[in-house]
């Protein structure tokens, strides 16, 4: 009983809600990226059109949408084939971002076999034990213009899975997201050891621009995209082992003196580190300028206690990385983080 209970307050507010008074799907910049939950302002900030238009325009697609254990809707996935055209994958980010690649015909073949049961449940099989399922990955598919075998055909097929058991809708989602990865090269160079999953490396992947190569490079080098200032065991000698070894690399931190040559900028970070609470990196984007030189822009955050209140900071960063002529490594070149700035507070 205890533990169905919990199930439930788990499962919870991640079921389809419809978007509330007040908050429009189309204010995308107003949108927090987690209300997943609201299907059509999923489609609005990814690009990605209703099934019901594909439908009319004749389109043939198998689309999955994925939110991870904390409610954070990721790319979407779809394979798709519109009229006069073969069929191609396409990853959806944003309306204005896409990544499109050409599907080959038994990959495509596969696909339409595996959506003919893709939104069937499966009969519960007697006698199964309970369990807990913490944070899972929910997944929701859809299936438009497709093959099926009922006797009333249905344009669009829909159904959604909770990732704590492995029915057929989880399984397809993510067999479309497997049979994807290979299809965009410049994606599969990402280090799968640094990402939890195929959907994960897209995420990643859409965060790449100009020399696409370099950059992922870069971010198979850094290891992950997001960094906890107590990197490993012994801050000071990650921090020189994560950044390189150039003895001109250069951080700027705020208004304070800069700071030269990649061990005293490890014992800078490693000393902030035991200083600022909850201290942690993103990365936001990764810019390849050319072969040899990367760009990446993200925020760096703290916390900070008062009596009253727990107060939050950010500033921005900006790293630069180059191809080392020597060892063929990439190491750090400069780094420029803004003056941290007030981003709210909570009372303790």
């Amino acid at each position: 009983m205890l533990i169905a209970m919990l199930m439930s307050l788990m499962l919870g507010g991640q079921t389809e809600v419809a978007p509330s008074a007040g908050e429009p799907c189309d204010d995308l910049d107003g949108l927090p990226w987690d209300r997943f939950g609201d299907h059509v302002c999923v489609l609005a900030r990814r690009g990605v059109k209703p099934a019901e238009q594909e439908v009319s325009e004749g389109v043939e697609a198998y689309r999955a949408f994925f939110s991870d254990g904390y409610g954070r809707s990721m790319p979407t996935l779809s394979f798709e084939r519109r009229p006069g055209q073969p069929p191609s994958a396409v990853i959806y980010f944003a309306p204005d971002k896409r990544l499109t690649a050409p599907v080959p015909a038994d990959v495509w073949a596969d696909i339409r076999r595996q959506g003919l049961y893709a939104d069937r449940d499966l009969v519960p099989i007697e006698g199964d034990e309970p369990f807990l399922c913490l944070h899972p990955w929910i997944s929701t598919v859809e299936i438009v213009n497709a093959p099926q075998r009922a006797i009333d055909p249905e344009p669009v097929r829909t159904r959604q899975s909770v990732g704590c058991k492995a029915d057929l809708t989880h399984q397809f989602s993510w067999s479309l997201a497997r049979a994807a990865m290979p299809l965009f090269p410049t994606c599969d160079r990402l280090d799968p050891e640094y990402h939890r999953n195929e959907v994960s490396r897209f995420e990643a992947c859409g965060t790449m621009t100009g020399d696409v190569i370099a950059a992922a490079d870069v971010m198979n080098a850094i290891g992950h995209r997001n960094f906890d200032f107590d990197v490993v065991d012994d801050g000071r000698v990650s921090w020189i082992w994560w950044l390189g070894s150039s003895r001109t690399a250069r951080l700027q931190w705020g208004d304070e003196p800069p700071v030269v040559g990649i061990a005293d900028i490890g014992t800078f970070l490693d000393e902030k580190d035991a200083r600022l609470e909850a201290l942690w990196g993103y990365v936001g984007t990764v810019q390849g300028d050319d072969a040899k030189t990367v760009r990446v822009t993200g925020s760096i955050t703290y916390q900070q206690d008062t009596p009253t209140h727990r107060l939050s900071f950010e500033a921005i960063y900006t790293q630069v990385w180059g191809l080392s002529p020597y060892g063929g490594q990439w190491e750090l070149e400069s780094w420029i983080v803004e003056p941290f700035q007030s981003v709210g507070s909570y009372e303790l």
